[in-house]
């Protein structure tokens, strides 16, 4: 979105800025739609460089066809994370940590089943992996 606003309303403006910060809060508040209405209006006018009018068009198709995965409001009152840091760091701590070392070199077959055994272990179900049931208590 904001390389959308940059091209389309010049970046160093103040209303570039203003507009991606109002455009992200109504798609969070589950107003794609709107967003969506208010650049295809933009789109329709004849005075776009062929520079942003690409830039505004990319971003209506990506807005389109991805309003199903952004109900933000919604995941937020179920208390699902919206954003992606959770995920980055839960990779970079169960997987880079351990399989990114120096040297290290994995094929896709074996970084498959070792991943699984890091998971494992970490899920505390590691015997069960090998043995059918949980480690005695």
């Amino acid at each position: 979105m904001w390389k959308g606003a940059k091209i389309w309303l010049d970046g160093r403006t103040k209303k570039a800025v203003q507009w991606f910060k109002q455009a992200r809060k109504r798609i969070r508040d589950n107003e794609t739609g709107e967003v969506i209405k208010e650049l295809r209006e933009v789109l329709s006018t004849d005075d776009l460089t062929d520079e942003a009018e690409k830039a505004l068009e990319k971003l209506v198709n990506y807005l389109a066809s991805h309003t199903d995965h952004m109900n933000y409001a919604d995941y937020k009152n179920l208390g699902l994370p919206i954003g992606s840091g959770i995920v980055e760091s839960t990779c970079k701590w169960l997987i880079q940590q351990r399989f990114k070392g120096v040297g290290m070199r994995w094929s896709d077959n074996g970084f498959d089943l070792l991943c699984s055994l890091r998971v494992a272990w970490v899920n505390e179900t590691f015997h069960e992996l090998f043995f059918g049931n949980a480690p005695p208590k």
